[in-house]
């Protein structure tokens, strides 16, 4: 005897179901990371370099969204970003794209 699944489903048993709060992660992931890219690059000249902790990061993106460490961290890892620790601090090396704007 063939039991019947008891809940609501769509389609058959092989196919998923698509999880609305991973497609909003994701979408909050790639806007995140459209702005860090927009504003650093992960190489660059020397005159360019900052250093960013996540928490500073975060505080840029306070009114954008609130996007939490981890997220900050595995975006800025995929992004290619390097990590250099200063006085204990982790701190992301970027380089500011358009510098030259800012000094005219």
């Amino acid at each position: 005897m063939k039991r019947k699944k008891i809940g609501f489903f769509h389609g058959n048993d092989t196919e998923s179901v698509e999880d609305p709060f991973s497609k909003a992660i994701a979408v909050k992931k790639a806007q995140i990371k459209q702005f860090i890219d927009n504003c650093f690059t992960p190489s660059g000249v020397t005159e360019s370099r900052e250093f960013k902790s996540s928490a500073e990061l975060i505080y840029m993106l306070r009114e954008f969204d609130n996007p939490s460490m981890k997220l900050i961290n595995e975006i800025m890892n995929e992004s290619g970003y390097q990590l250099t620790f200063i006085a204990g601090v982790p701190n992301w090396i970027v380089y500011i794209k358009n510098l030259d704007f800012y000094l005219d």
